[in-house]
């Protein structure tokens, strides 16, 4: 830390394969991917080095985050599944079972 702030490196270190598996399996559409891990690894640096390839850029792409498991609901992706799969009446916003 420097002046209380994390240091962040501004090119990836160390997660060249993974990004390169990413970019390979986002690119062969449709696709779906869940990046997990424990708190800290880079998930999230990850996917925003994902995202800002080029190999990636103008595709639709559908991104959530997700609580702490002790934090969320039975059936937290349910609408973000129904979204990716095309039915956005059960998607975000949609009501009833």
């Amino acid at each position: 830390m420097v002046a209380g702030k994390p240091v962040v490196s501004p090119t990836l270190v160390g997660r060249h394969d993974e990004l390169a598996a990413l970019v390979a399996v986002v690119t062969d559409v449709p696709a779906v991917v869940c990046v997990e891990g424990e708190a800290g690894v880079g998930k999230t640096r990850l996917v925003s080095e994902l995202l800002g390839r080029p190999e990636v850029a103008g595709r639709e792409v559908l991104y959530r985050r997700q609580r702490p498991a002790s934090q969320r609901s039975l059936t937290p992706a349910c609408p973000t599944a129904a979204a990716a799969a095309g039915n956005p009446a059960n998607g975000p916003g949609a009501t009833g079972p």
